[in-house]
């Protein structure tokens, strides 16, 4: 074997890679792109149930990542991951459509109105099995069988195209919150830390994610509770949320 003339360089080398495979493989992160920074979360649907819910065993609504805690202790599961679902009416349900576990709890809205929800077009992010996808709500086929299903609005971007009614030069900015998919079986969850607008955080999917799709779930009420980045926001009051417990 010949000796190793530079073990430093070969050290240096190793190491890179090993932060490389860390980064990788790690689920949550905060980013920075174009200046604004970006709280995020990675779910592989291969290796992990990420679920969506209203309300706990015993049919008492979950308001907040708080509650989901609770619930995982009584299941004797520890809470990873959790945000809010998508946007809902002053009696905490949702305004579109609400698939849980296989059942329809809430139609599908194709109503218009006034408010981010209406801004067309609107979507849905469904889940079956490991597949994850958004769907423009207009040509979501209404028999379509989903374990999870969630309709916000605007959507963000579809097949890579940003959504035609932003304007590039908007200056409406706030804290923003929604989900992308990328590939079959990865869905990325974001919130900013700084006011952007829509083609901003559209943007931010696109370009720094890789998403082809992205819904916008919420605006600045949104909380993203990720203990791996030191992000435990726990309180709120929402209509549903995303969770992934351990297994």
């Amino acid at each position: 074997m010949l000796p190793l003339r530079h073990p430093s360089r070969l050290f240096c080398i190793l190491f890179s890679l090993f932060l490389w495979a860390v980064n990788c493989n790690a689920q949550g992160a905060n980013k920075t792109f174009e200046g604004k920074s970006y709280s995020i979360y990675r779910v592989d649907l291969i290796h992990q149930k990420l679920e969506l819910l209203t309300t706990d065993d015993n049919g008492k609504r979950l308001r907040n990542p708080a509650d989901l805690k609770t619930l995982g202790a009584k299941r004797a599961k520890q809470l990873i991951f959790a945000t809010n679902s998508g946007i809902f009416d002053r009696t905490f349900s949702p305004l579109g459509l609400h698939i849980e576990q296989g059942r329809r709890l809430v139609p599908l809205n194709t109503n218009n109105g006034e408010g981010n929800f209406f801004m067309k077009p609107n979507g849905v992010f469904l889940i079956k099995g490991t597949k994850a996808s958004i769907v423009d709500a207009n040509l979501f086929d209404r028999n379509s069988p989903a374990d999870y299903a969630a309709q916000s609005g605007p959507l963000l971007l579809l097949a890579g195209s940003i959504n035609h009614s932003f304007n590039l030069n908007s200056n409406n900015r706030l804290l923003r919150s929604g989900v992308g998919v990328r590939g079959d079986s990865e869905a990325i969850f974001a919130i900013s830390n700084h006011p952007v607008t829509f083609h901003e955080f559209a943007r931010f999917f696109r370009d720094e994610l890789g998403c082809g799709s992205a819904l916008y779930l919420d605006g600045v009420i949104s909380v993203m509770y990720a203990p791996d980045i030191d992000r435990e926001q726990v309180s709120g009051n929402f209509a549903a949320m995303f969770a992934v417990f351990d297994d």
